[in-house]
């Protein structure tokens, strides 16, 4: 294990000094600080392979061509669809709000109803 934490900067004092709980944040970071990277090399290689989409259809169908070259970054589209969502649940109260409305009109009409049948 000396060498792993090593690698990924934990100091050797830290490594011979703290226990095993003392250095699983460390390791945690290092996984965290993967992740990371690899969704950037993700993106990276989308957006390559969009280019040479648009390069080779435009290449081979000239202007007749519908590929187009992404309007905006990855992220900007990713925060955009949240917002949609956050409208999209203010939307979903608003239909809750009306749903419990129709029930409680329901509950009264029942309950008028109800009452009606007794008196008969």
């Amino acid at each position: 294990m000396l060498p792993q934490y090593l690698s990924i900067g934990v100091p050797e004092e830290r490594i011979l000094d703290g226990t095993p709980n003392d250095l699983k944040p460390y390791m945690d970071a290092y996984k965290l600080k993967q992740e990371i990277l690899d969704e950037n090399m993700w993106r990276s290689n989308m957006y390559t392979l969009n280019a040479v989409y648009v390069a080779i259809s435009m290449a081979f169908s000239g202007k007749k061509s519908k590929a187009k070259y992404m309007e905006k970054p990855i992220l900007q589209e990713e925060k955009e669809e949240k917002k949609e969502e956050a409208l999209t649940e203010e939307e979903a109260k608003k239909q809750r709000e009306n749903i419990l409305n129709m029930l409680q009109i329901m509950q009264v009409n029942f309950n008028n109803t109800h009452k009606k049948d007794k008196s008969d």
